[in-house]
């Protein structure tokens, strides 16, 4: 049982990971088409700054939610393999 269980950890956050990341491309994506459409230049770094302000605190607890389940499979899996 403990296998399967650490097995289902390590493929489910890189499985989230991406998810995460293709959320943020989406964002990002979605602001590059905004700034198009109003015949804007495009410029990548001021669009992917303005995608992490406009929703930093939902970023900012993604990152720190995903370094703690880290920690804590990783602890998980040392201790109880």
């Amino acid at each position: 049982m403990p296998a399967a269980f650490f097995a289902l950890l390590r493929s489910a956050i890189p499985f989230v990971a991406t998810i995460l990341s293709g959320w943020f491309i989406s964002d990002v994506f979605n602001e590059r088409q905004a700034a198009k459409q109003a015949n804007m230049k495009v410029d990548y770094p001021a669009i992917v700054q303005n995608v992490a302000k406009r929703k930093a605190d939902f970023w900012k607890f993604l990152a720190v939610a995903g370094l703690i389940t880290g920690a804590i499979s990783a602890f998980l899996i040392k201790k109880l393999k």
